[in-house]
This record gives structure tokens, sequence and C-alpha cells, in this order.
């Protein structure tokens, strides 16, 4: 047994292993090579097993991890845009009149989250239009969020 493991472990050449062996018979030698074989493989089965184990779960925690900040992301931009929904809703009514949107649009924190949305608000109008979608002349919340 101790010439096994030494054969397995480079403590051995296998050659010292096996000459013995031959003499006993082909079937002894050819045993010997197969103990070999077998644990060669089996070891570097196992090995590159917890390998691909480890990069499996390492790129399923990564994609968690990815869409729990796109979800963190959209949850604090929702914050974002409630809180100046808010802040322009000057008489407290819950909607946007033409006039509260047009005083919103000059505010800063909204330019700032439009530009980094690659959008532009050159006409007030048009993008109050666009968000009335019941088309009733003013802007709830959740036509704004």
């Amino acid at each position: 047994v101790y010439t096994l493991f030494k054969s397995i472990t480079n403590g051995l050449d296998w050659e010292l292993a096996a000459t013995p062996l031959s003499a006993l018979g082909w079937f002894w030698s050819t045993l010997f090579i197969v103990y070999i074989a077998f644990t060669y493989f089996a070891v570097l089965n196992v090995v590159t097993g917890v390998f691909c184990q480890t990069a499996i779960e390492s790129a399923v925690k990564d994609q968690d991890e990815v869409m729990q900040s796109l979800q963190d992301r959209k949850k604090a931009y929702i914050e974002q845009l409630t809180d100046l929904f808010n802040d322009a809703d000057n008489n407290g009514s819950g909607d946007l009149t033409i006039d509260e949107f047009e005083h919103l649009l000059g505010d800063e924190r909204l330019q700032k989250y439009c530009a980094s949305l690659d959008i532009t608000i050159d006409d007030a109008w048009a993008l109050f239009k666009l968000l009335d979608k019941d088309s009733n002349g003013e802007i709830c919340i959740t036509e704004f969020v």
C-alpha cells in the first residue's frame, strides 16, 4: 500500500514499482497500471469538478448582485422622482399642472436626472403632453414616475 501511495504522489518512480510486479506476472503489472490510471483520472475529475462548481457559483452570485444593484438603482430613481414631484406640487393636490411642471423643469435635480437618461427638456408642453397619459391636463405621480 505504501508503494502504491508513493507511486501516485511522485515519491517513487513507476518503473521501480512496476519492475518487481512484472516478474510476478502480467496480471499484477496490468492491475498496477489500472490503479495508477484510475487514481490520476479520479483525482483530476474531482479537482476539475471543484473548479467548475466554484466558477458556476461565482457566476450565479455575480448575476444576483447585478440584478440587486439594478433594482436598488431603480428604487433610488423612483424615490428621487417622487421627492421631486412632491416638491413641485405646490398646492398639494397630488397632480402637477402645466404651470407647476414648467417650474419643475427649471429644477436642477430634474435637469441632471434627464441628462443622465439622455432626455432633453427643450419643449415643456410636448413633454407634459407625453407624460399626461389620460389627457386630463394634469400629471399624477404614477404618470410622472
